[in-house]
């Protein structure tokens, strides 16, 4: 059986204006900024890099079969978009939802989310609700 290659974005760094294929599972997070977006990646050398690219966000969620839009719990309701797999669990358990997952550094980071926690759980199926 051949092993599926994992789907891969072309994008544009706006500062440097330096173009890059990343892989779907490199993909930490994303925020729409405008019609850019704020990309969180592993590169290829494992080093976390944070970066505005001129893609959109629709194209790169297209991309990254694996990413959930999440909506945050602050004042402006940020959506962010974070690779299922990067995800280590969901509590609902209380007034608000929180969600942890695997951030810069992969170190934990975690958000009080709008999100209802089922939907997020089915679309990041390694994830369980404590």
């Amino acid at each position: 059986m051949a092993v599926q290659a994992s789907k891969s974005v072309s994008l544009t760094i706006l500062s440097s204006g330096k173009t890059f294929k990343l892989s779907a599972d490199n993909i930490i997070n994303f925020t729409a900024v405008g019609s850019n977006a704020q990309l969180t990646y592993l590169n290829n050398r494992d080093n976390v890099v944070t970066t505005i690219v001129s893609q959109s966000v629709a194209t790169i969620n297209t991309a990254a079969a694996r990413t959930q839009a999440v909506t945050l719990d602050n004042a402006d309701s940020t959506v962010i978009y974070i690779h299922s797999d990067k995800i280590i669990y969901i509590d609902d358990s209380t007034s608000f939802r929180q969600i942890t997952y695997n951030g810069s550094g992969n170190y934990p980071t975690i958000y009080n989310v709008t999100e209802s926690a089922a939907a997020i759980n089915t679309a990041a199926e390694n994830t369980f609700i404590i």
